[in-house]
Order: structure tokens, then C-alpha cells, then sequence
């Protein structure tokens, strides 16, 4: 956002400590330090604040007692702008307008509560405002998910080509193949018999072929679901998945309804419960032909780490900018304004080795199988009743560097198949393609 700051001189000092952080926050601040010599400044400031998307004012005795201050306020109210009070000096006397407004108090500095609560009221001032004009997450042309064309009948093996891409519905996640083969799962500085808490220490897994969703599930293709009357469908819910949807009145996900979350078709779908997770890859099941399902929790390991058990999906080093985590998002993070971004966003350069994307950060993810401690139990992919599931990789709120073998770090409410939190979602796992 585009935001004019009014101050006092004498409160420099404030002033050049907020555009930093307002900078560091994706914003473009602008204070009268910007005049040139030679500008007519009565102008400057004028058209300043008429480009501006907000009115940010410093309160402070000197600053509302200042002739040029009130100007640029009358002028801000004038032209509609929204005015976004901060109060930096307590017992600072305020008449209408400002009275009658809300503001954030930095009057004992900056702080962590004071900065969130600022932010916050510009985030919801950019939810007002038409799309142009709304900051936006840079996007990488390679990272958009391929549209299907037409509408074409279920692949079968004569037209499956495991080394590229089928004919898919429009409405259908694509899917990269994993070969056949083993790969290293766990820990690798664990030892055998260590105490692991939730990791598993280095083991060797084998695997038949199979595919997995290059994307996680989007909002768009999650759309369909709900638009086939999926919710409404016993068929595609385990018994006690469709016992809960009845008793909640489940209708679509948490959080369905904001532009935040779910505005954007490439976004990947969040607040999806487990039961809801897999009721879609069923019901997706049946309308493509296709034997989709949840990925197993080391069909999700293979596919993020590759056949020698990487730590991350590039490579055993972490690189930055090319996940959605809170490393990307920076001062943004701690003021609360991370949050999902497209799929894809950091293809190709944070792919898996398989070509799979976001594995690390944007969303959590769904796994069929159920939680378990020791890794020398069997996985357990039975769909039905109501233990907990694996939930793997990271998200856009999590810590910087969270590596592949590490499991959910949150505690074990977020591994219940009812929950339904902001930071996970779900992407496709199946077999291949049988002949028809």
C-alpha cells in the first residue's frame, strides 16, 4: 500500500523507524523527506496525499498542535482518504476527527503488539481496496499449475506414458510419478534406539510406482467437490467422518468465505479436516476413474526427499526465497502477515527431485496413515475411525528451515482428523493408472 505519514519534526526519529519496518512490509511510505529542491511543496504534498491509499498520522502534542499537520488531515478527509492513527506520546490531546477514531498506541515504543495492532488495520484497509491496487505475492510464470483443456475420457494404460504428463479433467490435480525403488526415511542423525520424541531415526523404505499431486489441492479444484454436492454425499465420507460433518453441519471448509484464504483459485485449500480430505480424493476417485486417495506417510517422504533422503526438496542446504515459510516473509511474519501463496509460486527452484512442489512450507499436509511412534510398526492406512493421522511438511507460518524428515512439531490436536486449522491442506497420492 501506498501510505502518506504526518508528523511532527520533532518525532523523526519514530517516523524513520516506522518506514522501515512499513518497507520490510511489502509497503511504499512516504513522509516530506522526499522533497526536492525546487518542488513546490504545497503541490507535492497535495498529490502525495491523493495517490496515497491511507493516511498514517503520528500523534504527538506537537504534531496535532501543527498548522501543516491539520492541513494534511483536512486534505486526507477531504479527498477519503482512511485515516490511520498512531498515538506516540501518551496524554496527547485529540479533538474530532481524531478523536472519534481508533488508534495504535506506540506511546511506550514499538512494540510487538503495538506493530501488529497497525498492521492489522492496514491489512484490513487493503481488503477494501480493487485488486490493482492490493500489494501482491510475486509470482513466478513456471510456477502456475497447467490448466487442462478439454474434457477428455479417464486415462488408461495404453495412454499412460509414466515418463510424462496424462490427459487429465479440469478439475483434476496433476500428478508426477514417483518409480519404484527405496529411499532413505527418518532422521539421519539419529541412531537406532535413540530417544526420538516424534522423528523416526534413518531406515530404508521400497516402494511400488506411484503418483503424487505436483500441487497441493487448490481452492479451485477443491470447488468441485463442493459444487458435485460432495458435503451433502454419504458415499465419499468414512462413518465417523460423515457423524461429524452432520454434527458440525460441515458445508465447506473453515474459513471458506475469506477472500484471504480462498479468494484466489491457484490458492492451495486450507482449513480442511482429515475426513474432508479424504472425502474429496474419493469422490475424485470416482468421477476420473482414477485410484486417488491420500499419499502414505513415506509415499509424502519419498516424494519431498528423493531416493537419498534429502533434507530439503532442492537439496541437503537451505536456500533462501524459494519456500513459503516464515524466512520468506520476514518482518512480515512476526507482525502477522504471512499467509499462503499459489501453488507453485517457487517452481521450479523449489521442486523435489521428482518435479513435486511446495513441499516444503505454503501448507501442512494430510497423509493416509495413521500417527504412529515407532517406525518398525507397519503403516496403517485402514480409512476408517478416529485416530490420528500423520500430518507432514511445513507452512507459511512455521519456523525458517524445517527439514523433510521432520514430523508435526505442533502438538497432537493437530494431528486429531477433525482439525481444521489455516495451515493445512491436502494433495493427491495414487496408484498407477490400472488398464481398463
Amino acid at each position: 500500500m501506498r501510505l502518506f505519514i504526518s508528523y511532527a519534526h520533532s518525532d523523526i526519529a519514530m517516523v524513520r523507524s516506522l518506514a522501515d519496518i512499513l518497507q520490510r512490509g511489502g509497503h511504499d511510505p512516504w513522509y516530506d523527506h522526499r522533497l526536492l529542491p525546487g518542488q513546490h511543496w504545497k503541490t507535492v504534498l497535495h498529490e502525495s496525499i491523493q495517490q496515497c491509499d491511507a493516511f498514517v498520522y503520528l500523534l504527538s502534542p506537537e504534531s496535532v498542535a501543527s498548522e501543516w499537520c491539520q492541513w494534511e488531515l483536512a486534505e486526507a478527509v477531504k479527498l477519503g482518504k482512511p485515516v490511520v492513527p498512531i498515538l506516540i506520546q501518551a496524554g496527547t490531546p485529540l479533538e474530532p476527527p481524531l478523536s472519534e477514531l481508533q488508534y495504535a498506541d506506540f506511546s511506550t515504543g514499538m512494540t510487538v503488539e503495538g506493530v501488529a495492532s497497525f498492521m492489522g488495520g492496514l491489512t484490513r484497509i487493503a481488503a477494501t481496496l480493487i485488486p490493482e491496487q492490493m500489494p501482491v505475492a510475486p509470482e513466478n510464470p513456471t510456477g502456475s499449475p497447467a490448466r487442462a483443456q478439454a474434457a477428455v475420457s479417464p486415462a488408461t494404460q495404453d495412454n499412460f506414458d509414466p515418463a510424462g504428463e496424462v490427459a487429465r479433467l479440469a478439475f483434476e490435480p496433476e500428478t508426477m510419478l514417483v518409480p519404484a525403488g527405496p529411499f532413505l526415511m527418518g532422521h539421519p542423525e539419529l541412531a537406532e534406539g535413540q530417544p526420538t520424541g516424534h522423528e523416526f531415526p534413518p531406515h530404508t523404505v521400497t516402494l511400488p510406482a506411484y503418483r503424487i499431486g505436483k500441487y497441493e489441492v487448490t481452492v479451485g479444484e477443491y470447488r468441485a467437490f463442493i459444487e458435485a454436492g460432495g458435503y451433502h454425499e454419504p458415499r465419499w465420507w468414512t462413518e465417523a467422518g460423515w457423524q461429524l460433518r452432520r454434527e458440525e453441519r460441515w458445508n465447506q471448509p473453515r474459513s471458506w468465505d475469506e477472500v484471504k484464504w480462498s479468494g484466489d483459485d491457484r490458492l492451495p485449500v486450507v482449513g480442511v479436516s482429515w475426513y474432508e480430505a479424504l472425502a474429496y480424493t474419493q469422490w475424485l476417485a470416482d468421477a476420473t476413474g482414477r485410484p486417488y486417495r491420500l499419499p502414505t506417510e513415506s509415499e509424502w517422504e519419498k516424494a519431498a526427499r528423493g531416493p537419498e533422503g534429502r533434507a530439503y526438496p532442492w537439496g541437503d542446504e537451505w536456500q533462501k526465497g524459494i519456500a513459503n515459510t516464515g524466512e520468506y516473509w520476514g518482518v512480515r511474519w512476526w507482525l502477522n502477515q504471512a499467509r499462503t501463496l499459489p501453488v507453485g509460486t517457487f517452481s521450479p527452484q523449489g521442486d523435489s527431485v521428482y518435479g513435486v512442489a511446495d513441499m516444503t512450507g505454503n501448507v501442512e499436509e494430510w497423509c493416509l496413515t495413521k500417527w504412529r511412534i515407532n517406525h518398525d510398526e507397519p503403516e496403517d492406512n485402514d480409512p476408517e475411525g478416529d485416530a490420528s493421522r500423520a500430518v507432514r511438511g511445513s507452512n507459511w507460518s512455521t519456523d525458517f528451515q524445517s527439514r523433510l524428515f521432520s514430523r508435526t512439531r505442533i502438538n497432537g490436536s493437530i494431528r486429531e482428523p477433525s482439525s481444521q486449522t489455516l495451515w493445512q491442506g491436502l494433495r493427491v497420492g495414487c496408484a498407477p493408472y490400472p488398464a481398463v
